[in-house]
């Protein structure tokens, strides 16, 4: 039930991984099938770490999500996929407490993620657009019409152009290579990070140097 010297992990080291919400063992076997089945073999397999593997797979099982949400990403950074439908990667803040590694949106079909893209406009154009639809009355009509405008069209708009927001995938670069470390919300991302970050240094040992701040 051990992980010896496969993917980033040193030779040197075993691990053994145990899903928090079963409480079963998975063995490196299992998580390199599971990586191969969901279509990384072939675009980033030897950069992707176990703990993303492990992750993709409690987010599958648990939360429903599709990971190949997460593979089209990560393809599209790798310039081996069709384009990507979310922002452009970007580095955490300098000199912050995860300065030197870097994140990519990964959009799927969640309410909060749904909402977080469709419901970004401005207050005013939010009323604006309640007061275009609803002004006399209420009828099948104007509240498909108020749908479309509030919600369909957004979400074509930044699917188009790239916009999409979502939760993140985390990553570094070294020599121009990206490094697949895990996910992280959006909105708790260092706890998140900080949480795995000693199953990414054991995979990882360069990682001390490369984000000192998450160790500290």
């Amino acid at each position: 039930m051990h992980c010896k010297g496969t993917a980033l992990v040193p030779s040197k080291f075993q691990f053994v991984f145990r899903e928090s919400f079963s409480g079963a063992e998975v063995t490196c076997a299992e998580l390199a099938k599971y990586m191969r089945q969901i279509g990384l073999e072939g675009i980033a397999y030897q950069r992707c770490s176990r703990a993303i593997a492990l992750q993709l797979r409690f987010h599958e099982s648990v939360l429903g999500l599709n990971p190949k949400s997460i593979v089209r990403e990560i393809a599209a950074m790798e310039g081996s996929g069709g384009p990507s439908l979310t922002k452009p990667e970007s580095s955490f803040v300098l000199n912050g407490p995860l300065s030197g590694l870097w994140h990519k949106h990964f959009f799927f079909g969640h309410p909060s993620v749904i909402a977080a893209n469709a419901l970004s406009m401005s207050k005013a154009a939010q009323e604006g657009l309640a007061r275009a639809h609803f002004a006399e009355h209420i009828s099948e009509e104007s509240i498909a019409l108020y749908v479309e405008d509030r919600v369909t069209r957004p979400l074509e708009w930044r699917a188009k152009n790239q916009k999409l927001t979502g939760e993140w995938i985390v990553f570094v670069r070294i020599e121009e290579k990206n490094y697949y470390l895990g996910l992280a919300s959006h909105s708790r991302a260092e706890e998140d990070i900080k949480g795995w970050a000693p199953i990414y240094r054991a995979e990882l040992p360069q990682l001390v140097q490369i984000s000192p701040g998450l160790f500290g």
